[in-house]
């Protein structure tokens, strides 16, 4: 909810979703505020899971320097 950067390049990944058969999976970095539901609800969901690090933990381990980060990941 704190990512201006991050809400601007949502309806990207909603157009990603719709247009191809992956899942995507998103992480909720050093924040739990409500908004975060409430801006997925509004502007559509395309997660297929939705991970918390509020700490930000799980980005410190992946290497996370900044915010929006994305990682693509195959079957290898």
């Amino acid at each position: 909810s704190w990512c201006h950067s991050c809400v601007q390049e949502h309806p990207f990944w909603v157009k990603v979703r719709n247009k191809y058969d992956f899942p995507l999976v998103g992480i909720v970095y050093r924040d739990n505020s409500p908004k975060i539901q409430n801006i997925l609800t509004q502007k559509s969901d395309p997660y297929a899971h939705l991970l918390a690090d509020p700490s930000g933990a799980i980005g410190l381990d992946l290497g996370i320097v900044g915010v929006p980060a994305t990682f693509v990941v195959d079957a290898q």
